[in-house]
């Protein structure tokens, strides 16, 4: 179950094990009839994550560079 984040701060954390040659693709994602958040890593293996509130709220953001632990 996915607590509701609507108007609320919040984090995601994951332990992720990166093969050597690199990955990409989706870490976590979940969205209902109201909104959602996706949290994945994209083909330059940067962290994404995006949310959106009703359609037309959206916010993303990008990490500007690889690392092996985010904070």
């Amino acid at each position: 179950m996915i607590p509701r984040i609507i108007g609320r701060s919040y984090a995601i954390e994951a332990e992720v094990t990166v093969p050597e040659g690199g990955a990409e693709g989706v870490l976590v994602a979940f969205a209902d009839f109201i909104g959602g958040f996706a949290l994945w890593v994209d083909e330059n293996g940067l962290l994404n994550h995006t949310y959106q509130f009703l359609g037309w709220r959206r916010t993303s953001r990008r990490r500007r560079s690889r690392s092996r632990q985010a904070t």
